[in-house]
């Protein structure tokens, strides 16, 4: 009887052993991703470090081979447990074909920005966490501001008579570049975050789903307001510009107040002119009582795999990912600006005023991204007829509608 029961005590023991080394054995979440900070090993060293139960497997796949091997993975069952996409972009055919794992309830969701939270949704629930982006706003030089007693304007009002300001100072007050007609799409949707989706967030949810059309008093408000700076911006003259680059030239050479253009080309500006005081700004098209909203150009995000096997350490380190303190390290060291309520990044201090925005909230989603296909093409050939062809709004909305429309069945 003795005997039987060392015995029994030796295979309890061996089995509480056993367990013990089984509970203690790391389980490994594959990440794959095409882009990442500088400092990712240090982010990733201090996740494993908090969280010792799990190990990463960590591969960054850069453009353009990220898509092929993705889709091939995902499509031949090899799922990473965390990858990444282009923002929105992937999510909505990933989402429809059940690759993707709803994170509606996790607790970051409740911390991203307007802007991004928009574009991370399907239906009202989100798929993904938008690492941030570039941003839209006008590039402003300080020093012709300064030449004609102006400061920087923060509403429609104030923009029309700063720009009425440098007109009659004989400065170049604002230049577009429709040649290309990517400048006018990119002031197109900046207009469109400070006329409409202050107001109303679901307006692009409402134009994909079909419950609203574009020729309407909103979406004619926008092709409206920018027409109206059309004394400011001498059509002819933009028209016969090569288009985005060369209005970037033209501001670098100090000859042009205002300009729509990205943040991706404040250090190329740095650096080709140092002396060149400017700033860049939410599009101040709000209005008066007012503050403007900036509209951000969303890059990569990432999202867990909906057959993952460690499903739950996978969304702790997207959470770990999110955490405030985290993300900051993440977007400075990827210089993006923050999808995150609260937090900014450390960027150049020209970014400030538009990253201020963003940072409490005040930020939309450019707006081929939120309607998703191949809209942009159609958009930017809309605004260029509107603009040479002398359209009004209705008929240049209606005609993008029914390209619209072709998008959103395919």
């Amino acid at each position: 009887m003795k005997a039987s029961l060392k015995v029994l005590t030796a295979l309890s023991l061996a089995a509480a052993f056993a367990n013990a080394a089984l509970a203690q054995t790391p389980v490994t979440v594959r990440v794959l991703t095409l882009t990442a900070p500088a400092n990712m090993p240090e982010i990733n060293a201090q996740f494993e470090k908090e969280n010792p139960g799990i190990k990463l497997d960590f591969q960054i796949v850069p453009d353009p081979q990220y898509g092929d091997v993705i889709r091939a993975r995902l499509a031949g069952g090899d799922a990473p447990d965390v990858f990444g996409g282009h923002a929105r972009s992937e999510m909505t055919v990933w989402q429809k074909s059940g690759y993707i794992e709803d994170l509606s309830k996790e607790a970051w969701v409740a911390t991203l920005n307007p802007g991004p939270r928009t574009l991370a949704s399907i239906d009202g629930k989100v798929y993904q966490f938008p690492v941030g982006g570039d941003g839209l706003g006008f590039f402003v030089n300080l020093d012709l501001l300064a030449k004609v007693n102006a400061k920087i304007p923060t509403n429609f009002t104030q923009f029309k008579a700063t720009l009425t300001k440098l007109k009659a100072a004989g400065v170049r007050p604002l230049l577009v570049g429709f040649k290309d007609n990517f400048s006018s799409l990119i002031w197109s949707s900046m207009a469109a975050s400070n006329l409409i989706l202050t107001k109303n967030p679901e307006a692009n949810a409402a134009l994909v789903s079909g419950k609203a059309n574009f020729d309407s008093a909103p979406w004619r408000g926008v092709l409206k307001q920018m027409r109206d700076l059309q004394g400011f911006y001498d059509n002819k003259t933009a028209l016969g510009l090569g288009g985005f680059d060369e209005v970037k030239n033209e501001f670098l050479a100090g000859r042009v107040a205002f300009i729509p253009y990205g943040t991706w080309a404040v250090q190329d500006i740095k650096k080709a002119a140092p002396n060149l005081k400017f700033a860049v700004i939410p599009y101040p098209g709000n209005r008066a009582g007012t503050q403007p909203t900036a509209t951000v150009i969303a890059n990569a995000a990432v999202m867990v795999s909906a057959t993952s096997k460690v499903k739950d350490a996978a969304k702790k380190y997207v959470a770990f990912l999110a955490r405030p303190d985290i993300y900051r390290k993440y977007a400075t060291g990827a210089s993006l600006l923050s999808s995150v309520k609260g937090v900014r990044s450390d960027l150049a201090d020209e970014i400030n005023p538009l990253a201020e925005a963003i940072a409490v909230g005040r930020g939309s989603t450019f707006l081929p991204q939120a309607w998703g296909g191949d809209t942009q093409t159609p958009w930017t050939t809309m605004l260029g007829k509107y603009f040479a062809n002398n359209l009004s709004e209705s008929e240049a909305l209606k005609g993008f509608e029914k390209d619209f429309r072709v998008e959103m069945a395919k």
